[in-house]
């Protein structure tokens, strides 16, 4: 072998350590096994679920070994490549429980107030299978003759056993008193429209992850998916013509991690507080316009692959 080619060869082989030296450093580790792992479930999370918008939230840590292979933790779950095959194995690990809590009121829309609420829960989930997997929508009422001060308790479960995008989830309420028009009807058309939003947002976000790089880092900072975009649920009943009086709307942004963090007894406890007649909330909104209502909503998050409930009340 002549010198020169002895030279080059070593040049070589230089060049290739240096490359692979800088993808460990990239992938954050520093075994090659380690680093096709990570290489697979990099690409699974990006290409196929996402990356941080998807339904598995971003990427927590480095890949990690566990008993059977490697683990990428993200927000919510992981992606698991096992030793031999190379494949991986998406697992999303924490769904949230939504449930209205009751109503008070602290101003009626007149003496007295026939009341409703369209409660919302939206969520942008690139790889849902239908619309009922980005939205929920629920009327809890009418009332009848509700007066200034009074207090309605009443739990009711809007959002269960459902995934959430890595953009967490917007729940929306708009309160109103009853006049001429159908509570049913206003029901089904806030759903219609909230639905519609729903499904162009989990459309824009898998398409700019389908069309490269370019397009899903403009997608990060879009009024869409940073829900600067409105989820129309007041206003409709004027657009429809539906014949009652808007109280006022209010809505709320819980991203993702704050959700899985509902899952510990602990951190559910203390985010627990105590409204009037007793119910038991995380969260509020306030609906305020021709009127001013305070509408209680609690959050809490269940484990799933291997189930463990959600914390007590």
């Amino acid at each position: 072998m002549t010198a020169s080619l002895r030279a080059m060869m070593a040049r070589d082989v230089s060049s290739t350590t240096s490359r692979l030296r800088q993808r460990l450093n990239e992938h954050g580790t520093d075994s090659v096994r380690a680093l096709i792992a990570s290489i697979v479930a990099t690409e699974e999370h990006r290409n196929n679920y996402c990356a941080e918008f998807g339904p598995l939230g971003a990427v927590t840590q480095p890949v990690t070994p566990v008993a059977d292979g490697f683990q990428l933790p993200t927000v919510s779950g992981r992606i698991l490549i096992r030793s031999g095959g190379w494949q991986p194995h998406p697992e999303v690990t924490y769904v949230p429980i939504v449930e209205y809590i009751g109503l008070q009121v602290i101003e009626p829309n007149e003496t007295y107030d026939d009341p409703y609420v369209i409660f919302s829960v939206t969520t942008l989930n690139p790889n849902h299978t239908g619309d009922d997997d980005l939205a929920a929508v629920a009327k809890i009422g009418p009332l009848d003759d509700i007066a200034e001060d009074a207090v309605v308790p009443d739990t009711i479960t809007i959002w269960e056993d459902r995934i959430v995008a890595g953009t967490g989830i917007k729940v929306t309420a708009a309160v109103f008193d009853q006049d001429l028009g159908d509570p049913d009807e206003v029901r089904e058309k806030i759903e219609e429209k909230v639905k519609e939003y729903a499904r162009k947002g989990a459309s824009a976000i898998a398409t700019a992850f389908g069309a490269g790089g370019d397009e899903a880092g403009q997608i990060a900072g879009s009024e869409l998916v940073t829900w600067g975009a409105r989820i129309i649920s007041l206003g409709i009943v004027e657009l429809f013509g539906l014949g009652d009086d808007v109280i006022g709307r209010d809505s709320k942004e819980i991203g993702l991690a704050e959700l899985v963090r509902l899952h510990d007894q602990a951190a559910f406890d203390a985010a627990v507080k105590i409204g009037p007649g007793g119910m038991k909330y995380t969260h509020t909104l306030e609906a305020k316009g021709d009127g001013h209502y305070i509408v209680y909503f609690r959050v809490r998050s269940a484990k799933v692959g291997p189930i463990e409930p959600p914390p007590m009340i």
